[in-house]
């Protein structure tokens, strides 16, 4: 919903509504705000949505997902680094961290019904595994705790190899990833009998499958003889990784 403020962002820096630095406020009021949220949730039932802030007026409430636009950064203010994602308990900004903001809008656990995304922050795009930078926030507690689905990461698309294993865990801890650990079937089928049919599914990423794909299942002697739609949920899976 990038729609609203500098870089369609939802913030308009400095002209907002800290006008002791002499700028005038020029981010739409709350009234506002609420009519463009309640406009995009009643126009789209199917397509999934995010905006930039969970406190945006009505966002919260709203079948809307959020998007973090500074994720994993830890932001200088004065000398004072602080992760621009992590919750305030655990070393983010109290003011306006991501997940703080969240919390503070009752949206914490939105990832669950709704998708999260949005931008590692570009200062530090080719930077996400190091272990020296302090620009970057602990790389796997913003994941385990954002449960992202996607993230843009421009420079690490241009920059990083296709054969360096810290990026590809990192990019494998975010989303979703279905893991069938166990059928149940019977192994001889009775003409006319019910055939009981079951699998045990994990989710070993962080976030749902975020739309509700159809399931089927096929009986088979060598080749399909028959395919049936099952009522199973995949966007009920939700991670194991939820801490």
């Amino acid at each position: 919903m990038g729609l609203v403020g500098l870089w369609g962002e939802w913030h308009t820096w400095p002209y907002d509504a800290d006008t002791s630095d002499g700028c005038p406020n020029y981010f739409p009021t709350p009234t506002t705000v609420q009519t463009i949220v309640s406009a995009y949730d009643a126009a789209f039932n199917t397509t999934k949505l995010q905006i930039r802030y969970p406190n945006l007026t009505g966002a919260a409430a709203a079948n809307i997902g959020f998007h973090d636009d500074s994720f994993l950064f830890n932001e200088d203010r004065g000398g004072v680094l602080k992760s621009k994602t992590l919750p305030a308990s655990l070393g983010g900004w109290a003011d306006d961290s991501f997940l703080t903001l969240a919390l503070n809008a009752g949206a914490e656990n939105k990832w669950i019904t709704e998708t999260v995304g949005g931008e590692v922050r570009p200062e530090i795009q080719s930077v996400i595994t190091s272990t020296t930078d302090n620009r970057l926030s602990n790389v796997q507690a913003c994941i385990e705790l954002a449960h992202p689905l996607w993230m843009i990461n421009q420079v690490g698309i241009e920059n990083y190899s296709a054969s360096d294993t810290k990026v590809a865990d990192i990019v494998r801890k975010m989303g979703y990833e279905l893991y069938a650990k166990q059928a149940y079937y019977r192994d001889v089928v009775t003409p006319g009998a019910a055939l009981p049919v079951g699998v045990q599914i994990e989710n070993r990423g962080v976030a749902p499958f975020p739309y509700p794909w159809k399931v089927e299942v096929a009986l088979t002697n060598g080749t399909v003889t028959r395919t049936l739609e099952t009522t199973w949920d995949l966007t009920k899976n939700l991670s194991h990784r939820n801490p």
